[in-house]
């Protein structure tokens, strides 16, 4: 029984750094340029470019569109692009809308009730509490 309970544990040690080293390589991405970004997707997320420089020009554009004419231009035009795509037929293997719409405008909504500094400093110190069991356990 305790080396079914140690087995599990170190299942979950090795799935916990797994997740820890993927959460690292996205953080690392997000610092790249994104023409860069297209290669390092996850492999079983990866499809073959059939023309990797026009996918970098075409990243590259865009990321002009964010930096030159900022971030509300660039999703409108992601959003007509995208409209157009689909009644041309182009399907995205990504769902981008939920059935959930949100009917209460942002600036009507309620402000926050809590304190998001203390619950931020909470979470961080039960992560380090747990982290710290999990250590103590595999000795």
């Amino acid at each position: 029984m305790a080396y079914e309970a140690a087995a599990r544990m170190k299942d979950y040690t090795s799935d916990h750094v797994l997740f820890e080293n993927r959460i690292a390589t996205f953080m690392n991405d997000l610092s790249k340029p994104a023409s860069t970004m297209i290669t390092s997707l996850p492999s079983e997320d990866q499809r073959v470019d059939g023309d990797p420089l026009e996918t970098s020009e075409w990243l590259e554009g865009f990321e002009s569109l964010v930096r030159e004419s900022g971030t509300e231009r660039a999703q409108f035009i992601y959003d007509r692009l995208s409209a157009f795509a689909g009644k041309r037929g182009v399907k995205s293997e990504r769902l981008r809308n939920t059935p959930y719409a949100n009917t209460i405008p942002v600036e009507q909504q309620t402000p926050y009730p809590g304190d998001l500094d203390i619950e931020e400093r909470l979470s961080s110190y039960l992560r380090w509490n747990a982290l710290a069991m999990v250590v103590r356990a595999n000795r």
